[in-house]
């Protein structure tokens, strides 16, 4: 087992296993189940899933579990990394038997299906997603602007607090470029986003995270390629536990050094689930986390003549009139637009029916 997987206890076991009969109760009414043998269930949480089976930590330490053929039968679900379990040892199997997943507080997840609409969950049960945007020598380009703002958004679609994390700091060539990234940052995500600047080789920002990582069960990271996370949480657990990989020389661009989604400890701190790197980010029917990202571009839109206004150069566009005001920045209102436009598209294409109920 890796020296940085959280404990039971850390991961708050004890506590449910005081309410285990009840946790069973609720998850049978929940999924509309019935669970045979329910005296003999079992609880653990997934801690990593890699090309195998999950890995579960229990009370009694890790184990690797498939998943029950009535669980996949009856509610169509697989575990995802953070779920709370319930969990079998039949004689004849050598693996345990995911019974039942534990009703989710939260569940952090992208669209995946290009066409299908179908959703592949990264996390369960996290309070907090890092988002790391990594910095270089040039300024912050469009592309990192909009990954970032749609991973704000599908962070709050879950219901999720969220923080950005300037990542790579000590490439940047001087404070003034570094402050100039900065501020274009601030500027895009508005006021009530809070923004850390960090580097793993200088150290810049990494206690800072440590603290408050302390304050939350538990974080995801989430994060491009080559972003930084791994050596941010090699800093964090403050030993090389974790394999990093440099980036591309001809095009700075990252490689994929995690490939599988694994619960690390912060010693003395919390709980962060790594990923690997998203190659893209798709919205599809995102309306609540769009709106909680741009809350006063969201307000004036339902203030605009037309239902279906564009706030490009429509007459009575309550949006624009806001951006004449000085109230928000062209950029935020240009990747606000570029976001929406590309969320619609995607609703369309699955369903055809959507472009004429809007």
């Amino acid at each position: 087992m890796a020296s940085y997987y959280p404990s039971f206890e850390k991961l708050g076991g004890n506590k449910l296993e005081g309410i285990l009969s009840e946790l069973i109760v609720s998850t049978q009414k929940v999924y509309g189940i019935s669970l045979s043998e329910p005296d003999a269930l079992t609880l653990g949480r997934v801690i990593k899933l890699d090309r195998g089976y999950p890995l579960i930590m229990t009370s009694e330490g890790t184990v690797r579990a498939e998943h029950a053929i009535s669980l996949v039968k009856q509610v169509n679900e697989r575990a995802a990394v953070g779920d709370w379990v319930l969990l079998s040892t039949p004689e004849s199997h050598d693996k345990a038997l995911i019974e039942a997943i534990v009703p989710r507080k939260s569940q952090f997840g992208r669209w995946s299906g290009a066409n299908t609409g179908d959703q592949q969950v990264l996390a369960a049960n996290v309070d907090l997603v890092l988002i790391a945007v990594v910095l270089n020598k040039k300024p912050i380009n469009q592309t990192s602007l909009e990954r970032m703002v749609k991973s704000l958004i599908i962070a709050y679609e879950a219901d999720c607090d969220a923080m950005v994390l300037l990542t790579k700091a000590d490439r940047k060539r001087d404070d003034k470029s570094l402050s100039e990234d900065l501020t274009t940052v601030k500027e895009v995500l508005g006021n009530h986003v809070e923004v850390f600047v960090t580097s793993s080789k200088s150290g810049k920002g990494i206690e800072e995270l440590r603290k408050l990582l302390a304050q939350v069960d538990s974080a995801v990271i989430l994060g491009e390629s080559g972003a930084g996370k791994t050596s941010m949480l090699n800093a964090l657990i403050e030993q090389d536990a974790l394999e990093t990989q440099a980036v591309r020389e001809r095009d700075d661009q990252g490689r994929h050094t995690t490939v599988a989604r694994e619960m690390i400890s912060i010693p003395n701190s919390g709980i962060i689930i790594d990923a690997p790197g998203l190659r893209s980010i798709p919205l599809i029917y995102h309306e609540v986390g769009l709106k909680r990202a741009f809350p006063e571009i969201s307000e004036a839109a339902e203030h605009c003549k037309f239902s279906d206004c564009s706030h490009h150069h429509e007459p009575g566009c309550a949006v624009q009139t806001l951006k004449d005001s000085g109230k928000i920045s062209e950029l935020r209102l240009e990747l606000y637009k570029s976001i929406h436009s590309q969320m619609l598209k995607n609703e369309e294409r699955i369903d055809p029916a959507f472009k004429h109920r809007r």
